[in-house]
């Protein structure tokens, strides 16, 4: 499915007798699919970016278009890479072995290097693509939570000792949260899985560091705090110059 909105609602776009379903196809989530969705709307596109709308007043409206998905819809409408290649950045050249180094600066232009194909919406201008911030969200709190659980049920006290000490920090933050042993996987532990609203009180209030031994639990819990302050900076409807240049530097 593909909606349209119009953003000059404000959140009233967030309601869904506001969001227009303008296709409804059947196939995969693949761009040979998608590429014949694209055709069917390609010069429409171009037409209101050109020419705005002229409504029933005679009143001519410009119009500006924008995109927003998550990842992997977003990379396929744009003709990139997968996100496990080597280029998979949407806006910029960096490789995946560069990811880690905060020392280098990348321009927010296009990515050149991946094995590009044609945009499928090549009316929309390359910085009005935008990844849905809740689909960052919760890709991004899950691989926190796998990290931090996944080591702890290795340890020998998880049953008896963490495992309900961790379920009482989540009641204490008034989030529902249990562990469970699955028989599809050999009764390993698992966790249930947590919605949106959910998971930004655990990344502000979780207390990470009493569950990490050593020295890096406030390295660890800084890591999901700041990760939460970047996150509602991205949630914001309106950013000043100096919270943007902020932005990058915290991130």
């Amino acid at each position: 499915m593909i909606t349209f909105c119009l953003l000059n609602e404000g959140k009233e776009v967030l309601k869904p007798d506001h969001q227009y379903c303008i296709c409804l196809y059947v196939g995969r989530e693949k761009y040979e699919d998608l590429a014949k969705v694209g055709q069917l709307f390609q010069n429409q596109l171009f037409d209101l970016k050109n020419n705005g709308i002229i409504n029933q007043n005679g009143i001519h409206w410009p119009t500006e278009l924008f995109f927003c998905g998550d990842w992997k819809f977003m990379y396929i409408i744009m003709g990139q890479s997968a996100p496990n290649s080597k280029y998979f950045y949407l806006y910029c050249d960096c490789e995946v072995t560069s990811r880690w180094d905060m020392n280098r600066t990348w321009n927010n232009t296009v990515n050149t290097k991946c094995e590009r194909k044609s945009l499928l919406f090549p009316a929309i201008n390359q910085e009005n693509y935008i990844p849905d911030e809740l689909h960052l969200l919760l890709r991004i709190s899950d691989v926190l939570m796998e990290c931090l659980f996944a080591d702890l049920i290795k340890n020998k006290d998880f049953s008896k000792q963490i495992k309900s000490a961790i379920e009482l920090a989540f009641k204490n933050i008034k989030v529902h949260f249990e562990f469970f042993q699955s028989k599809s996987t050999g009764k390993q532990w698992n966790w249930i899985s947590l919605m949106g609203p959910d998971k930004k009180i655990m990344l502000e209030k979780f207390p990470v560091s009493q569950f990490i031994p050593g020295t890096c639990e406030e390295d660890i819990e800084k890591l999901w705090q700041e990760f939460y302050h970047l996150y509602m900076i991205l949630h914001k409807a309106h950013l000043s110059d100096q919270e943007i240049d902020q932005f990058e530097i915290d991130a």
